[in-house]
């Protein structure tokens, strides 16, 4: 079981979950399902979770075991996600942290040594990571150090019977899935003015005001001792709300027999929905390959588009 050291450090444990998504990519939210559906699956005992940056102090009192949200914001990257899990594990370091598994990525050897330097502060962490490049560089920052696919994986069996509903609808041929932020080498994507694209605000814009809402009532309830008694461990609304924004996604998905993307939760989300997935991969540091070249055996339905295959496919698609 590819999970079965995650389940070791967990086992006994009342944790606490951080770092729950509050913003709008939809591939962190997969993430957060894939654990919630993995601590469920494992009878693992939540008693807190939520956000990084809005997380009460006293809450770290109360357990000896904190879990903080896998993906892609494990660097420099994004600085403000960053520095706010340290901030927290400032406060904790002597108790165990468990880092879900991360893709890793410092563009300024400065901003890696620095972590380096904070990270040998504490007694008991570790470090999951989802590909081989990320894992060698998580090496250099604990012993503790392992190689674990992402947390989204633990979502295939409820996806597989949500594809199932799908086999016998009329399907279209290709859907072009291509992200827009600060990922993209270069920080823009040009196929987007050449092909009928879309990315995760296309599912989340009709519900972002509502899902905004929530938020700031969680946030509000946080603020007051007495009301976050009232606050459900499994942050079930969250999950309600954010699977709400899943579902036309899943559904268009199901819709098409071949996805072309360069995200990599889209990647995945197509390939446990039995699809067929053509990676343009113009990752600013090759993360969708780096994954596939890990875990090429979850992954059989899914080939890397070379240029000359990404020029065929933008023509036709023009």
């Amino acid at each position: 079981m590819l999970t079965e050291e995650i389940l070791k450090l967990l086992s006994g444990q009342e944790i606490q979950y951080l770092d729950i998504p509050s913003y709008m990519n939809l591939g962190d939210h997969l993430i957060a399902h894939g654990t919630f559906t993995f601590f469920e699956k494992h009878h693992i005992k939540l008693i807190h979770s939520g956000e990084l940056k809005y997380y009460p102090k006293e809450w770290l009192e109360e357990s000896k075991c904190f879990v903080f949200q896998g993906g892609g914001n494990w660097g420099d990257l994004y600085p403000f996600i960053h520095n706010s899990r340290k901030s927290i594990i400032k406060h904790i370091k002597h108790k165990r942290i468990i880092v879900l598994p991360q893709s890793i990525f410092y563009s300024k050897e400065k901003s890696f040594l620095e972590d380096v330097e904070f990270f040998k502060g504490c007694t008991d962490f570790h470090l999951f990571t989802r590909d081989k490049e990320s894992f060698h560089t998580a090496r250099k920052l604990t012993k503790n150090a392992y190689l674990v696919p992402d947390m989204a994986h633990q979502l295939k069996d409820k996806l597989s019977r949500i594809a199932s509903h799908f086999e016998d609808c009329e399907k279209e041929t290709e859907l072009f899935f291509l992200r827009k932020d600060n990922e993209i080498k270069g920080g823009k994507n040009s196929m987007r003015s050449h092909v009928n694209a879309i990315d995760w605000d296309y599912f989340t814009a009709p519900r972002k005001r509502h899902f905004d809402n929530l938020i700031k009532l969680r946030r509000f309830f946080i603020k007051h001792p007495l009301t976050r008694q009232f606050l459900d461990p499994g942050f079930q609304s969250w999950q309600t709300n954010s699977w709400q924004m899943l579902e036309p996604a899943i559904r268009l998905i199901c819709r098409h027999d071949r996805i072309i993307t360069d995200r990599l939760h889209v990647m995945l989300l197509a390939q446990m929905l039995n699809k067929n997935v053509t990676v343009l991969d113009n990752n600013l540091y090759g993360k969708l390959l780096n994954y596939y070249s890990t875990w090429s055996e979850l992954l059989p339905n899914v080939t890397f588009a070379d240029k000359t295959d990404c020029s065929v496919a933008v023509n036709e698609n023009k």
